[in-house]
């Protein structure tokens, strides 16, 4: 999983994306390029395989990270501050006169925040944070601002550097089946439950449909949860086409040419309107040959 921005102000995106994934680094690759970005910025000089540092600042994130903060409690009540400075007056005769002065004014408290002190390891093939666990989640936004702020990128992998990206979660109403040839023998099998739902006087009607989508050895199936409930998703990744067929009577299976993700982002508006779609085939006597001359293409 890549982050390519100049901040973030949240992670929960994130850390949704990575499903099962309890312990993981953020981290750049260990390359010429980042290695310079390093020593050009000041940040570290001395960088070989196992080296620890906590990165010089060069940006509010990274000088917090070093030095800390004040915060002003102005939910407190004011309290006496000296404060010093230095001053500089010329008197009548021209000559210069420089010292320090003091003036005790009454200011809100600053209670002051403590550098987390985050450190870069550098690896053969990575220069990384320390572990990290999901749940903590200001920590992690942290560590991720750090690196964007040094480098303008980075990336998420697990505690054996697997990029997570293949394990991303989609928050879509729909139940995504492994991916595989789905025949219709096998088929009918996941949308057993799906056939139950289905009004008895259509229910032959709608299985001959599904079974000649199936014929065409869709190696993608999706089924509709939530506002999708009676939409089956028949993927055909080879030929690029995905084909949503609904179980509600005087609709129509709507055509669909594009990648899952485009797809899966639809609303039920945007399918039922047929304006974003490749074809829309209303459910008549014609609808198989139809079927047949797109798969044909």
């Amino acid at each position: 999983m890549i982050i390519q921005k100049k901040r973030v102000n949240k992670v929960d995106k994130y850390i949704e994306r990575m499903g099962n994934t309890e312990e993981f680094y953020v981290c750049v690759k260990n390359n010429v390029e980042n290695r310079e970005i390093l020593k050009r910025k000041g940040i570290c000089t001395e960088i070989s395989s196992g080296t620890e540092f906590v990165p010089a600042p060069v940006g509010p994130v990274t000088l917090f990270n070093a030095s800390g903060k004040g915060l002003v409690r102005n939910d407190l009540e004011k309290e006496p501050r000296t404060i010093e400075h230095d001053f500089h007056i010329t008197d009548w005769h021209g000559q210069d006169h420089y010292g320090t002065c003091y003036q005790t004014r009454m200011c809100f408290p600053i209670e002051r925040i403590l550098p987390p002190c985050e450190k870069m390891i550098v690896e053969d093939t990575v220069i990384r944070s320390e572990v990290l666990e999901k749940r903590e989640t200001k920590r992690i936004k942290h560590i991720i601002n750090i690196f964007l702020e040094i480098f303008g990128m980075c990336e998420v992998v697990d505690v054996n550097f697997e990029p997570i990206s293949s394990r991303i979660i989609r928050r879509v109403p729909w139940t995504i089946l492994p991916p595989g040839k789905y025949p219709w023998d096998k088929a009918k099998t996941h949308l057993k439950k799906y056939f139950e739902n289905v009004p008895e006087s259509r229910r032959m009607t709608i299985k001959r449909r599904h079974k000649i989508l199936s014929e065409y050895a869709p190696d993608f199936l999706a089924i509709g949860e939530e506002s999708f409930k009676g939409y089956i998703v028949y993927g055909y990744t080879e030929r690029n086409i995905y084909c949503f067929e609904s179980d509600e009577p005087n609709n129509a299976t709507y055509i669909f040419k594009g990648k899952w993700e485009a797809a899966s982002k639809l609303t039920k508006r945007d399918i039922i309107s047929g304006n974003l779609c490749y074809k829309r085939l209303i459910h008549t006597q014609n609808w198989e040959r139809y079927i047949s001359r797109i798969m044909m293409e």
